[in-house]
């Protein structure tokens, strides 16, 4: 099939809140999930970026910085875990941040993709309350703090953001499962495929409230998909799947 590709310099793909635009979100209970293949590692890069754009008030990514580490940054510190066997450039895995209300760690983790068992490995960071505000952005392969930067070379093909801190065990049941359904039904916020067959297909949330809003750059590229992953939900293995009605979204939170 194809997945979607960042050169790292330039490209970011920006899509509409819809129901992330919860009130101090990054407070709260949250677990952000992409199944990603870094073309490089390092320094510190945005593969998911949730964050108020006005005044930057809060900043929530998965990054890699340095070498093979998954973090959180919230403008003021970064927050890193270093997995070498679960992270590596070139290897397509399964990362997750996550973190449960109040003053707890920011946890992170990651499972690699095509291993006979893939198992999330879990750490957790420096423990933080988390910074207040609203959601009114969401960028992949890049950070929209005040414009876009810290750029991320990579190829993606699923992502999606939950109102919950998801268990180690749904986390393994996405890696075991290999599948965009397995995500689906953990009722995410939303949840994102990657594999239009061309960029002038707009990205689509499969939940239905957080579509793309606007691009720039990212190619498509073919015959490199993760390891045994399904497109799709609903029985749909293509760009066109089906989307939970909108009137379920709003019982979510």
């Amino acid at each position: 099939m194809a997945v979607r590709s960042w050169n790292g310099t330039s490209d970011w793909l920006r899509v509409s809140v819809g129901g992330v635009a919860i009130s101090n979100f990054a407070q709260g209970n949250y677990t952000m999930m992409a199944v990603v293949n870094p073309t490089s590692i390092g320094g510190t890069k945005a593969i998911m970026a949730v964050q108020d754009t006005a005044a930057a008030d809060w900043l929530s990514v998965f990054v890699f910085n340095g070498t093979e580490q998954i973090g959180m940054t919230d403008e003021v510190n970064v927050y890193a875990t270093t997995y070498t066997a679960d992270l590596e450039a070139g290897d397509w895995s399964l990362v997750i941040l996550r973190k449960t209300s109040g003053t707890t760690s920011i946890e992170t983790g990651a499972a690699l993709l095509g291993d006979a068992t893939p198992t999330f490995g879990n750490t957790g960071a420096t423990t933080t309350a988390g910074t207040a505000g609203t959601p009114n952005s969401i960028e992949f392969g890049a950070a929209l703090n005040g414009s876009f930067s810290s750029f991320q070379p990579m190829l993606l093909a699923t992502a999606a953001i939950w109102n919950s801190r998801l268990s180690d065990a749904n986390i393994n049941s996405v890696a075991a499962a290999l599948t965009t359904q397995s995500m689906y039904d953990l009722s995410p916020l939303a949840l994102w495929d990657f594999n239009q067959a061309s960029t002038g297909t707009s990205v689509e949330d499969l939940i239905g409230t957080s579509d793309q809003s606007s691009i720039n750059g990212t190619s498509v590229v073919t015959g490199d998909d993760p390891p045994g992953w399904t497109f799709g939900v609903g029985g749909g293995g293509g760009p066109a799947q089906q989307r939970r009605p909108r009137a379920q979204v709003s019982g979510w939170y």
